[in-house]
């Protein structure tokens, strides 16, 4: 069965080449001269070139698959897509969403040869529901495979048209159908969470058991990102696990009921989830285990994880230009290669054998911590990198807040997937089960909050420091996984302990000792200026992209040894200048908030959240009415 990890690599490598470097003419020479050298491999004996056979044929098969993908999938509807505004008839797939261009929805187009899978952005009132049947007169854009920097989000996705509606829609009820029910029991699931769960917990808790994050704070969502538990609220294997375990354990280990319940189940899940790249993967790879224990076959996981991987690229091989994929698979592909040897590491050693002895209880207690601290270091492997280039922060906190809340999350998930499940069927009998969840949800959440605003708790790497730390980070993580039983893990952290107190230290000096700073941040369509001058920093405006622009100059902070601002100046009360300082007054002590007098008379929903902020944080707020001057202490 190894065979199959040797084709799906080769097959793998043949994908990335061709979305990374190849154009559509040089697919059918590439795929002939792999082809080529499999024929050659064929008539040797040697058993380390046999081995090589799988992965050419991989390669060329890749190659060639890419090439007829192109021809027969996309190129239609790039001559569809070429009239660039069109009347459509298209049948609605999904609940709409709401986007910076109004609303969108995923949509079926009619168009021959064949239907296209497109995003209709509209801007109308009209509601929509799956199955609907839509016609209007639409902008068209083809995403192309040969514009990834425009179209990755799209082409990753296996969406391969967008189409902005042009005036009203013409909508036309459709029949409930078998075919939508995954997606109307995923918004009932969505409503019952709402209903049963307190509303400071029910937005996390909708997003742990559904996947969706519309109703996630930006606040809350960069909680969870710099304290490295973002994971838990993108459906993923450790969802699908748990889900099958919960099988297992109602059905006692009975193969074939655990097989016949266990798989429906599970890909009734991942539908109802959204079928996203990270989901399907642990679907696939749970189906597989599941029938391999039917058969009564071994059961390899590595078998599960390439025929996964490669049902997904043969299905789209730009999904590999989908950071969900990338980070799901490498995490995989880490927790199966280290994960066993670094909980044998730390449960056969002699302080863990120790507390055994003295402590039995204790002991036993701290077996799912460990469980999450290895599976945190074995994903850390390979999906460090790939944060780091996607998201340009890594989690320091990341290892501890997961060994604390892990597997307290993944009974939260299992008991509120069958309350919210039960609740589907019977409202009230949620309510009181969804209570103690949701206080249990709560508590996790306050641990979470407290370990994100810690100091450091996330690094940003746009930091020259913090960037040759991380690759020391990501070196030790490697050590670590390769040798675990000869480090000391005091030794190791005292190591990583130093060096970043040394690089954060000396970046620190390193921009205080300047004396004088003016920095202009990069916050798109916006101004976020920072001055800095002998000791006192200043922030004249914080706008730019919602939220991100204050998180940005937060983390530049941060970065540089500033928890301090002296001054935030806000010149006018227009977005650009305004709209990230929420964030900030949340993330950086302010002393004090200057707004325009004119201010004073508006009362939008911007500038009450900048109030607001200002107040919960304890910063002072003054009206400036008049041109004013502002020294710092050498009188500048």
């Amino acid at each position: 069965m190894r065979r199959l990890c040797r084709f799906t690599a080769g097959f793998s490598i043949g994908c990335a080449a061709c979305v990374a470097h190849f154009r559509s003419g040089a697919y059918l020479l590439a795929a002939i001269a792999a082809a080529l050298c499999v024929l050659a491999l064929g008539f040797r004996k040697q058993l380390h070139l046999q081995r090589l056979l799988p992965a050419l044929l991989g390669l060329s098969l890749a190659l060639a698959w890419c090439g007829v993908y192109r021809a027969v999938l996309l190129r239609p509807i790039e001559a569809f897509c070429a009239r660039q505004q069109a009347e459509i008839s298209a049948e609605v797939l999904e609940y709409p969403t709401s986007s910076r261009y109004g609303s969108a929805v995923l949509v079926c187009v009619e168009a021959e040869p064949r239907s296209i899978r497109a995003v209709l952005y509209y801007s109308s009132d009209e509601t929509l529901l799956p199955g609907d049947r839509v016609t209007c007169t639409a902008k068209l854009r083809a995403a192309s495979p040969d514009n990834l920097e425009r179209d990755e989000y799209y082409a990753s996705r296996g969406v391969w048209m967008c189409a902005s509606a042009k005036g009203e829609l013409t909508v036309e009820a459709g029949t409930r159908s078998l075919r939508y029910f995954p997606v109307y029991a995923a918004e009932r699931l969505k409503r019952v969470c709402t209903q049963i769960f307190p509303a400071d917990a029910a937005g996390f808790l909708q997003a742990l058991l559904t996947g969706d994050k519309q109703n996630l704070s930006y606040a809350l969502r960069n909680d969870l990102s710099r304290s490295g538990v973002y994971h838990v609220v993108a459906v993923s294997g450790m969802h699908v696990s748990l889900l099958a375990g919960l099988v297992m354990l109602l059905c006692a280990k009975k193969r074939v009921l655990c097989a016949a319940l266990g798989i429906p189940l599970v890909w009734f899940f991942v539908l109802l989830t959204g079928a996203n790249a990270s989901s399907v993967r642990a679907g696939i790879m749970q189906t597989m285990l599941l029938v391999s224990g039917l058969v009564r076959r071994e059961r390899d996981p590595w078998t599960a994880f390439s025929a996964a991987l490669l049902v997904l690229l043969a299905e789209n091989p730009w999904s590999l230009r989908n950071v969900g994929l990338l980070l799901s698979f490498a995490s995989t592909g880490g927790i199966l290669l280290f994960s066993k040897p670094l909980y044998h590491a730390m449960v056969d050693s002699k302080t863990y054998a120790h507390l055994e002895d003295h402590h039995p209880f204790l002991a036993r207690g701290l077996r799912p911590g460990i469980t999450a601290t290895c599976c945190s270091l074995a994903s850390s492997a390979f999906s460090l990198p790939i944060c780091a280039v996607y998201f340009g922060v890594v989690s320091v906190s990341g290892f501890v807040t997961n060994a604390l809340c892990l597997w307290l999350i993944s009974l939260i998930f299992s008991a509120g997937l069958a309350t919210a499940a039960a609740s589907c069927i019977c409202l009230p009998i949620g309510l009181g089960p969804g209570w103690l969840i949701g206080c249990a949800a709560q508590l996790v959440l306050g641990v979470i909050g407290a370990f994100s605003r810690l100091p450091y708790s996330a690094v940003s790497l746009d930091n020259p420091y913090a960037a040759v730390w991380a690759v020391f980070f990501f070196c030790a993580v490697w050590v670590i996984c390769l040798q675990p039983k000869r480090l000391r893990a005091s030794l190791t952290l005292g190591c990583l302990a130093v060096t970043f107190a040394l690089c954060m230290g000396l970046s620190a000096l390193d921009y205080r000792s300047a004396g004088f700073t003016f920095t202009a941040l990069d916050v798109g369509q916006g101004q976020c200026l920072v001055y800095t001058a002998d000791g006192e920093t200043s922030i004249v405006d914080c706008g730019g992209v919602q939220n991100e622009s204050g998180e940005l100059a937060a983390r530049y902070l941060e970065g540089n040894g500033v928890f301090r601002v002296e001054r935030l100046f806000l010149t006018h009360p227009d977005a650009d200048h305004c709209n990230g300082a929420a964030q900030l007054l949340s993330r950086t002590r302010v002393d004090t908030l200057y707004l325009p007098l004119t201010a004073i008379c508006e009362d939008g929903a911007m500038l009450r959240g900048i109030r607001e902020a200002a107040w919960e944080a304890g910063t002072q707020i003054k009206f400036v009415r008049e041109d004013t001057e502002f020294l710092a202490k050498d009188g500048c």
